[in-house]
């Protein structure tokens, strides 16, 4: 339990709302009928703590995304359980506390390093633009809002995946694979901003289930 205490890993949970044809029959196939309507960054760890058969019962509030990330779309109820099961009801459980301590202190730590990047980065595009007067004019990105509201370094959304005999032909293949996904721009208005948009990026498991980037 103690090393699976220190996987801060989240379950990220995505609601689809997939198209239907006019005889009531779902489309999950067309792209284009496919739209997130919530998500949810579940925090499973709760269920380290919990007694009996290590099994957790947790009522999770999914977000809108875009413009209605703020706003609450539905509550979905789950149960947990942590596989093997334990021989006993003790084997393995911690205390509660011990729980807490550790996700406020990852969030702290989370706080801290996203303040000091906030802080570099601002550095970083002042001195940019000083380097001459053109790169004022550049299209330079480097913080972008996903689904859920949440601003992350667009960094963050490029990372590799493991594919293995699916894509065995090198970069121009997977680089083929790519472009066949289909994408979709989407936007979101931004607080305080009247007629103002921000473009929203999609996270790697929204893209997946949506069949579609944006």
């Amino acid at each position: 339990a103690t090393d699976a205490l220190s996987v801060s890993h989240k379950i990220h949970l995505v609601l689809i709302h997939a198209g239907f044809h006019g005889n009531g029959d779902s489309d999950c196939s067309n792209n284009n009928n496919t739209e997130l309507v919530g998500s949810h960054q579940l925090e499973w760890r709760q269920v380290l703590s919990s007694p009996g058969a290590r099994t957790g019962v947790f009522s999770v509030e999914l977000s809108g995304v875009g413009p209605a990330a703020k706003i609450p779309c539905g509550v979905l109820d789950l149960r947990l359980e942590l596989q093997p099961r334990p021989t006993s009801s003790n084997t393995l459980l911690l205390d509660s506390v011990v729980v807490s301590a550790q996700l406020n202190l990852e969030r702290e730590r989370l706080a801290e390093r996203e303040r000091l990047f906030l802080l570099y980065a601002r550095q970083w595009w002042k001195e940019y633009l000083q380097v001459r007067p053109a790169h004022s004019n550049r299209l330079v990105k480097i913080f972008a809002q996903d689904e859920s509201g949440r601003s992350r370094l667009v960094c963050d959304y490029v990372r590799p995946l493991r594919a293995g005999r699916l894509l065995d032909g090198g970069p121009r293949q997977a680089a083929r694979f790519i472009s066949l996904i289909p994408h979709e721009q989407s936007w979101s208005p931004q607080v305080g901003s009247v007629g103002s948009q921000a473009e929203v990026w999609s996270t790697r498991h929204a893209l997946l289930s949506r069949k579609k980037g944006g």
